[in-house]
């Protein structure tokens, strides 16, 4: 068996190794870790020893994964934004989900009073009400119902599209505007 160099009994040999790998000159590193830690190597040894040991594939091997480590941070990075700005999407769109479910639990827990104040009202002749007005709300009320709260599939299917959440709020408009024209007629 061979006897092993200076550079293999190093305390200091993987440093370098990496040394050598980074390109780094025989001379400058025996210089090196004569100034660092007292340690007494020739260059030629160093030289012989990267002549016989170091290849250049090790090299290329090192560069790749350094590449591809720093590449996989970027694109890991890049999706972790990415995912982070869809729960910000995601949260707001489930926050106006809620509210126009509340807005639409309050107009059905107030519609049988409403319906009956339109009733009334279309009966005084003083009133703007007409029966084309209270068949209008009830249309409206029982779409609201079929629209967005009774489905009788068994899958629940999650639209993420902001421009639906305009259509909620204009029918909750549309009726929250009726119910005041009649508030206001009476």
């Amino acid at each position: 068996m061979p006897r092993k160099s200076k550079v293999e009994l190093s305390p200091h040999f993987e440093e370098i190794v990496d040394l050598l790998l980074q390109g780094e000159s025989g001379r400058n590193i025996s210089n090196y870790l004569k100034n660092q830690y007292n340690e007494e190597i020739g260059f030629n040894s160093i030289n012989t020893y990267r002549r016989n040991h170091i290849k250049l594939e090790d090299k290329v091997i090192r560069e790749v994964d350094r590449r591809l480590n720093e590449k996989t941070q970027k694109v890991a990075s890049k999706k972790v934004d990415q995912i982070e700005h869809i729960e910000e999407s995601t949260n707001a769109i489930v926050g106006a989900t809620a509210n126009q479910l509340e807005g639409l639990i309050n107009v059905g827990a107030n519609f049988e009073e409403d319906y009956m104040s339109m009733k009334k009202a279309m009966v005084d002749p003083n009133s703007k009400v007409s029966e084309k007005d209270v068949a209008d709300m009830s249309y409206k009320a029982n779409r609201l119902y079929f629209d967005y709260i009774k489905h009788d599939e068994s899958n629940v299917e999650v639209n993420v599209e902001v421009p639906e959440q305009k259509s909620i709020f204009e029918k909750l408009g549309e009726m929250e505007k009726l119910i005041e024209d009649i508030n206001d007629s009476c």
